[in-house]
């Protein structure tokens, strides 16, 4: 449901319209606070299993009769609403939203870990929303199993467990950024806070990838002259510390004749775009000056003390060339070509990450082979250290949907000459909490999901992905809320909310991924990450990993995917 961003538009268009309201009707004020109490009206009906689509309905007349600058009618519908859904108010139980979970029972499974007693490890089943989690450390528990007949009996829910043979520690350390970590977030930062990365290091994050690229246009600003502006990307690689950085590096936005957002900033560039970057191509205007910009960039964060930018203490070692190959464009390998190069030319200890394949590419097998295998096999084998695609969806087993089209990828890479074991990452990965709205050129419409589902899938998505062999798993969009600002899917995929976007907590408020999140890095950290075991793999709807540390002990992941079970 929508109303939540209905009702904060409809309050924010309130404080645009002074001297709206007729002489002697409600006060500006006393209609603003009408709109916020409506608001929490709904919202908490609603989480009480109420139905609310009536007042949903008068709800957008209200917002209608405000735009047509009728207060007294929109004031009227606001009254009904409190009427309809206040105390004493006779509210019919809300059907079961499709994609939601009904509260599952929790089903006790035998599983023979070879363990005689254990803990499983959780965030209590009793928090459903993270809005209610004051102390991370007092909302994980440890529940101990014992074994009969050799197997130990785990309950299972809907949130994933983690078993181990020793009770954790009392207070989760602080993590560590870490270079083999698989833990990424794009972007890690949140803008707008003083400290913009202390989320990430509070939930264990090790990988950032940054929101704004490196772009040629925007560091070489005169490109008669080879003068390079760095000072935002030295703030940027300054403030990300200890974090391990991946960058994208571009010529330009695109320059092409699509009718899309991307198009239309280039467009209105167009007086200096046309020096930087060719028509419906990614090739650069002019290529020499575009690798000297490249060669300049590495060579400023590569931390080998050559010209490198003052203060730099966590060089860049991996950079991105470009993001999700447009299928329309041909020469995407030419620029991965000559981007690649100039990186190696200044470090040669670099490794350089191919732009993801989009989800819909991922999605079609003849659409993928033409696109992105064809711009594999035009690199022949060559400069590219790292592969990347992007995929997201619903809560309800599209975690492991990539898993045909993955095992594919890494059959073609043999055939075309790539080093075996060349890595996969995911830099953009991605599930949703609330009821985004569908995009026109969606195929699909997100149905609604809670917190608690988006939560147990964030762990599986990482779980599952490094069991296949994927190297790194950054979550997109954001640590926190807000991407297009339009309430669509990646406007509810960060763990924490940003006050604006439709099912709501307020700008601040952690969802229960976050600190879902935060318990998977404590417990999986240091985990060799090439030695995880798959135990079970959908029998009975059961998933079993096996994650082994450093020092030699293990730690289980273990879920059961209710939705596949008759019933839900």
């Amino acid at each position: 449901m929508k109303v939540l961003s209905l009702l904060i538009a409809l309050i924010f268009a309130l404080s645009l319209a002074a001297g709206s309201f007729a002489q002697g009707g409600p006060s500006r004020q006393e209609f603003m606070d009408k709109a916020d109490r409506v608001r929490e009206l709904i919202r908490n009906k609603k989480e009480q299993g109420a139905d609310v689509s009536e007042a949903v309905k008068k709800a957008e007349e209200a917002r209608a009769a405000f735009r047509g600058r009728d207060m007294e009618r929109a004031s009227m519908l606001l009254d009904e609403i409190e009427a309809m859904l206040g105390p004493g108010a006779a509210v019919k139980s809300a059907p079961v939203s499709e994609g939601a979970s009904p509260d599952v029972p929790e089903r006790v499974v035998s599983l023979d870990l070879g363990l005689k007693k254990a803990y499983a490890v959780r965030v209590k089943a009793k928090y459903k929303k993270g809005r209610d989690i004051t102390d991370f450390d007092g909302a994980v528990e440890a529940i101990p199993l014992t074994a009969e007949d050799g197997k130990l009996k785990v309950p299972l829910a809907v949130q994933p467990v983690f078993i181990t043979d020793e009770r954790p520690p009392q207070k989760f350390p602080r993590l560590k950024p870490e270079e083999d970590s698989p833990f990424g977030f794009h972007p890690a930062k949140v803008e707008g806070e003083d400290d913009p990365y202390r989320y990430a290091r509070d939930i264990g994050v090790s990988w950032h990838r940054p929101m704004r690229y490196f772009v040629w246009m925007l560091v070489q600003k005169d490109i008669s002259s080879r003068s390079y502006d760095w000072s935002f990307y030295d703030k940027e690689v300054k403030e990300a510390k200890d974090l391990n950085l991946l960058y994208n590096i571009i010529a330009s936005p695109p320059y092409t004749d699509r009718q899309d957002e991307a198009s239309m900033r280039a467009r209105r560039m167009e007086g200096e775009l046309r020096k930087y970057a060719r028509k419906n191509s990614y090739m650069p205007a002019d290529e020499k000056a575009y690798t000297d910009f490249v060669t300049a960039c590495v060579e400023r964060y590569d931390g080998d003390g050559v010209d490198d930018m003052p203060g730099l203490a966590k060089p860049i070692k991996y950079w991105q060339i470009g993001n999700e190959p447009h299928p329309k464009m041909a020469d995407f390998a030419e620029f991965v070509r000559i981007t690649s190069v100039a990186i190696k030319k200044a470090d040669p200890s670099a490794k350089v990450v191919i732009g993801g394949a989009l989800r819909a590419v991922m999605e079609d097998r003849s659409r993928f082979d033409s696109t992105f295998l064809k711009i594999l096999r035009e690199l022949n084998g060559k400069y590219i250290d790292v592969i990347d695609f992007h995929w997201g969806g619903d809560a309800k087993g599209n975690y492991r949907g990539y898993r045909d089209i993955y095992a594919h990828l890494k059959d073609e890479l043999r055939s075309m000459g790539y080093p075996a074991g060349m890595p996969v990452w995911i830099t953009e990965m991605s599930t949703y909490s609330g009821d985004p709205v569908k995009l026109s050129f969606q195929p699909w419409d997100p149905p609604f999901q809670t917190e608690e589902m988006q939560a147990g899938d964030a762990v599986k998505r990482y779980v599952w992905g490094l069991a296949n062999g994927v190297g790194k798993v950054f979550w997109a969009w954001g640590m926190m809320e807000g991407f297009k600002n339009n309430d669509s899917y990646f406007d509810h995929t960060g763990f924490i909310y940003d006050g604006k976007s439709g099912d709501d907590e307020g700008r601040g408020v952690r969802k229960l991924a976050y600190y879902s999140y935060k318990l998977m890095t404590g417990m999986l950290e240091g985990s060799d990450w090439t030695g995880v075991k798959a135990l079970s793999e959908g029998k009975d709807n059961i998933y079993a990993y096996r994650f082994t540390k450093k020092s030699g002990k293990a730690v289980y992941v273990v879920w059961r995917d209710y939705f596949d079970e008759r019933g839900f």
